[in-house]
């Protein structure tokens, strides 16, 4: 009798042991649902008052926040790992897949991806904008440069 009681006594701490795992197990799977990652603001600047702001991306012009405009473009600012600044390579306007896209001047241009540096003419992703260079220091070793988005200044 005492070999029956000893025996049920092991099965039940067996039967224990297997609940306490898939508990265990079942506790790991069920992990609160990751809510999707905010995007990032980006870097604008209004063709018309020369205003920067960061907002979400977007496709097309934006409207600037300072004049009202509809002229605000991305505006793709590096930092130069020799000196440390911060410097705008280029604008970026991106009209894919938009129905009747407009430019920052308010005329229709044609659907795609549109650069210009400061002050030149826009032109196709396809063309090529030249040589990328710090206005600062004058490093044009494009490994020594990153994409970056300069802090805020000061007291804002």
């Amino acid at each position: 009798m005492r070999d029956k009681w000893w025996a049920a006594v092991a099965r039940m701490g067996v039967v224990w042991l297997v609940a306490l795992c898939l508990a265990s197990c079942s506790c790991e799977k069920k992990q609160a649902p990751t809510a999707a990652a905010p995007t990032a603001d980006r870097q604008w600047v209004c063709e018309a008052c020369d205003h920067t702001f960061l907002a979400p991306p977007a496709k097309g012009v934006q409207q600037c926040p300072k004049c009202g405009k509809a002229a605000a473009v991305r505006s793709m600012t590096y930092k130069c790992g020799q000196c440390g600044k911060y410097f705008e390579a280029y604008r970026f306007l991106d009209c894919t897949g938009l129905a009747a896209p407009k430019g920052p001047d308010g005329k229709p241009v044609a659907p795609g991806l549109y650069l210009k540096q400061k002050g030149g003419q826009w032109v196709t992703d396809e063309e090529m904008l030249g040589e990328r260079k710090c206005p600062h220091c004058g490093n044009a070793d494009e490994s020594r440069m990153a994409p970056g988005v300069p802090p805020p200044p000061s007291g804002t």
